[in-house]
């Protein structure tokens, strides 16, 4: 928060020193105004001034001459020079610190021509003043050329100058170790909150382990400790891909990838995942398409994280017996380009106007709601990164909630569409609809030096019908394919990080090799780490995809059906 009072930034002492010793240097007074008219007044102060404001109405005057100078400095942004009510000259300078306005400091006090007499007497009986006394201290003030006056104001205007600096400067370095505090808090904060989501579930993991162990005889008990297990490896595997999203999007290591995409596709994906959790548990859902335009241009897999994620979340806050609503709005603006607005309605707990405010900040959560189920799991990263990527896209988002009333979401941004693509683009969308998971036919080599992943990889391959070799260092998983028959696999799993020789390599070596199918079997890259540039590098060394770890059966179906006969 920016100081308001110049004496927040100037030590009050040093700008009386500066004050006197200009002063002194000019034959002519020197006060200081605070923002809020506080003066900071010299030991120099002429007695006819001090005369003047002893009189209640000669004080209202003097003030009233400092406001309209101050008010007319400030206005210009440089030195005023007046003459006040009384006739003396006196010149202001304005303080400004990053732009604001923090006070004025002001000199003068002097005659620049002989005083008036009469017009003194005058104000001496207006003001109640003695007269004798008045004249003698009028007659004491210089009388100083107006060109010295003038060489004076200009000494004051640099004076100022340097105080604004100097001000500047002490704030913009509280400016910036109260920065570097907010970060440095905002870190461990950061760290803490992610300390605790990442040990919960990892204790749910350990704790049913133990118990299913124990109850190794009780199929019902296991099956219900393996569920808990499940559920909380999902969710620990969500939070590490949310935190993941996040530092790759504030990093600029995201890029958007439009291609042409269908409401119908995306509805195909989206809607009958949703449909499932809302029949779960108990909820209502809708879907309306007042306009459709097809096909929108947009980078499938953010696409689907946007509406994934305020769905779910309408889904995780909705109670049972309630609804949600998802409307998709599409204006074709020209040929080449349409708006698209989303909005997705529910009927849920709602939030208050204050956790609005904070909503897109990271790790955000309004555990104090008093509807809130204390079962909810949330990692308060979903809508931090729905923001961000819908900046990317040049859109924005609105929020409408109040606790207990439900809420209501709507993003909308202008996306590239093309009238020509419409009929391609469609069917385009129609053959790749994802397939069932179902069997396929070969053979897969897998190159993993971890033995768990290994049996995780041969067990996920071995459900959908395809046979498997497994090597554990990439100089071997080299030789075994080298040595196998022409055509033997049809596709090889490559871990990245692996001893003797790692999978970069290997799938060098491959390539490399004189036999026919070196450059054509498929060879897919397999990693833990989302957040390496590996993936922009697939091409360069001779992958032709990249499946992340953990694996599941649906990926696995998904990348080698491309490649391998139905069974």
């Amino acid at each position: 928060m920016k100081p308001k009072k110049l004496t927040d930034l100037i030590d009050i002492d040093e700008l009386k020193s500066l004050q006197d010793k200009f002063a002194g240097a000019t034959g002519m007074g020197c006060v200081s105004e605070d923002l809020n008219g506080e003066l900071i007044k010299s030991n120099y102060i002429a007695d006819f001034c001090i005369f003047t404001r002893l009189s209640e109405k000669g004080c209202s005057r003097c003030k009233q001459c400092e406001h309209d100078d101050i008010r007319k400095a400030a206005g210009s942004k440089r030195m005023h020079i007046s003459r006040c009510h009384a006739g003396l000259v006196n010149f202001t300078a304005p303080i400004f610190v990053n732009g604001d306005y923090v006070g004025a400091i002001m000199g003068g006090q002097v005659f620049d021509c002989q005083p008036d007499i009469e017009k003194i007497k005058e104000q001496a009986k207006e003001l109640d003043i003695p007269e004798d006394r008045y004249i003698e201290a009028a007659r004491e003030i210089p009388i100083i050329p107006r060109k010295r006056i003038e060489g004076a104001a200009e000494l004051l205007s640099v004076t100022a100058n340097m105080l604004s600096e100097k001000a500047s400067g002490k704030l913009n370095a509280e400016d910036r170790l109260q920065e570097a505090e907010r970060i440095s808090n905002a870190k461990l904060g950061f760290i803490s909150r992610l300390s605790h989501d990442i040990r919960t579930p990892i204790g749910i993991i350990n704790n049913m382990t133990d118990f299913a162990l124990e109850d190794i005889d009780n199929k019902a008990k296991v099956q219900d400790d393996l569920m808990k297990i499940r559920s909380a490896t999902k969710y620990l595997l969500s939070l590490i891909n949310d935190v993941l999203d996040l530092s790759k999007i504030e990093s600029g290591k995201i890029e958007l990838h439009p291609e042409p995409y269908t409401f119908k596709d995306f509805m195909q994906y989206l809607g009958t995942l949703i449909q499932s959790m809302c029949d779960e548990k108990g909820i209502t859902f809708k879907i309306e398409s007042e306009h459709v335009v097809d096909p929108i241009y947009v980078d499938k897999i953010r696409f689907n994280q946007i509406g994934m994620n305020l769905l779910s979340n309408a889904v995780k806050y909705t109670p049972p017996g309630g609804t949600i609503t998802y409307i998709n709005d599409a204006v074709l603006l020209s040929d080449t380009q349409a708006r698209l607005r989303v909005t997705v309605k529910d009927t849920g707990i709602g939030m208050s106007q204050e956790f609005l405010k904070k909503i897109f900040s990271p790790y955000s959560q309004e555990l104090d709601n008093p509807l809130r189920d204390e079962a909810t799991v949330s990692t308060g990263l979903g809508m931090s990164i729905v923001a961000k990527l819908i900046d990317l896209m040049n859109g924005k988002i609105t929020i409408d909630s109040e606790v207990g009333k439900g809420t209501t979401v709507t993003w909308e941004a202008v996306l590239p569409h093309h009238i020509e693509a419409v009929a391609k683009g469609a069917e385009s969308a129609e053959q790749k609809t994802p397939a069932e998971t179902g069997k396929l036919s070969g053979r897969v080599l897998i190159v993993e030096d971890n033995e768990i992943n290994r049996m995780i990889a041969d067990r996920l391959l071995e459900d959908i019908g395809i046979a498997t070799d497994c090597e554990s260092n990439g100089k071997d998983g080299v030789s075994r394919f080298n040595h196998s028959p022409l055509g033997f696999y049809d596709a090889i799993l490559m871990d990245i990080q692996m001893p003797v020789m790692n999978g970069i390599d290997a799938v060098k070596a491959i390539r490399k090799l004189s036999r026919e199918d070196a450059c054509t079997i498929p060879v897919y890259a397999l990693t833990a780490d989302a957040y390496s540039d590996l993936n922009d590098k697939l091409d360069e060394y001779g992958f032709n995809g990249l499946l992340l770890k953990p694996m599941d059966r649906a990926s696995l179906y998904t990348t080698l059906s491309t490649h391998m006969k139905k069974a």
